[in-house]
């Protein structure tokens, strides 16, 4: 079933009123979605399905790409590496692999984790590697020396969603206590934030210029914080039950959030109110993303198939948040000489 699109109208200030339409939505026949990752450069998404695959598509044209079948079992962790060149993705089975999106070459595998793998995160120079496992810790994998820099143990406290700022090494951890945290990049707990509804958070991702986090917590909020002051920003409201997933748009103007009450709900950063939403989405929270350029959003319905809706506008690239991009035209087709062409020719 396609979601019931609406589309609302906010005031900002006293003149400024600001509109996002959701274009139409595309459904694509894909088994059932567990967690999605756009690809940092263009426009290709990354999906991790049910059926224990990871499909990679043109978010466009909704045309395959490539399949990678090398996971036993169901992968929720999975992230693409900032300069687009590499997927790393870990599954049930705690196995971790690093490989190219267009020819499927493993060039990392880890198994060091005792239980499966929650979520995945690149720092901003592909080095390093932080993983969040179902055992609640949070290990640092060196991709250069190939082994663990760093633990974190939860020590009886769950562990959620821990992301890398895109500017530096310092990363966030949600957990499910009152009180979520940055931590350095030796591992250090550097800032706390007091997250309210005494339930806790179950994502927490920053902002692309890495000077604000979002916490989506179970009380149906989801909560900024200033990364410098520990300070909550605001509040975004309107779920009616567990806010499992939000993030920010790539010009860091809007925030998402999907919750099990079966709804995607996007906010205005400056207001703080809603101004978009999307349902019949995943009973289940669904796994949301937008495109780099900030066209395209992307989440599962009902059934768990993927949805690719327009933005109007279009929401940014990520560049004009944090200073660097690389959507610009000269870096894409660098890249896509270097990986994408060398892939298709080696066919």
């Amino acid at each position: 079933m396609v979601p019931l699109l609406i589309a609302l109208s906010i005031p900002i200030g006293k003149t400024t009123t600001f509109h996002l339409k959701l274009g139409k939505t595309r459904v694509l026949d894909t088994p059932a979605v567990i967690a999605i990752a756009p690809d940092p450069i263009g426009d290709k998404i990354a999906i991790s399905c049910e059926d224990a695959t990871i499909r990679v598509y043109n978010a466009i044209n909704g045309d395959i790409i490539s399949e990678f079948k090398k996971h036993p079992q169901q992968a929720y962790g999975l992230a693409w590496s900032p300069d687009g060149r590499y997927i790393a993705s870990g599954d049930e089975t705690a196995r971790i692999y690093v490989w190219n999106p267009y020819n499927k070459v493993v060039v990392d595998h880890f198994r060091r984790n005792l239980k499966g793998i929650q979520c995945l995160s690149f720092n901003k120079t592909r080095n390093l590697l932080l993983c969040t496992s179902k055992d609640d810790v949070v290990t640092i994998y060196n991709l250069g020396t190939k082994k663990i820099q760093k633990q974190i143990h939860g020590d009886g406290i769950n562990l959620y969603s821990a992301h890398y700022n895109p500017t530096n090494n310092y990363f966030v951890a949600a957990t499910l206590t009152d009180t979520s945290h940055v931590y350095s990049p030796a591992g250090g707990d550097v800032r706390d934030f007091a997250v309210l509804g005494g339930q806790g958070a179950l994502d927490s991702e920053y902002s692309p210029n890495g000077q604000f986090v979002v916490f989506a917590a179970k009380n149906g909020t989801a909560q900024i914080f200033d990364v410098h002051t520990g300070k909550r920003y605001g509040t975004l409201q309107g779920a009616t039950d567990w806010v499992t997933n939000a993030i920010f748009s790539p010009n860091g103007k809007i925030v998402a959030t999907s919750s099990v009450d079966r709804h995607v709900r996007f906010y205005d950063v400056k207001t703080l109110q809603e101004v978009a939403e999307l349902s019949d989405e995943n009973s289940l929270g669904s796994p949301i993303g937008f495109t780099s350029d900030g066209k395209y959003f992307l989440s599962s319905n009902e059934s768990g198939n993927l949805q690719i809706t327009p933005l109007i506008p279009s929401l940014g690239s990520a560049g004009e948040a944090s200073g660097k991009s690389y959507h610009h035209p000269v870096y894409r087709r660098r890249v896509y000489h270097k990986y994408v062409h060398k892939a298709t020719r080696k066919k």
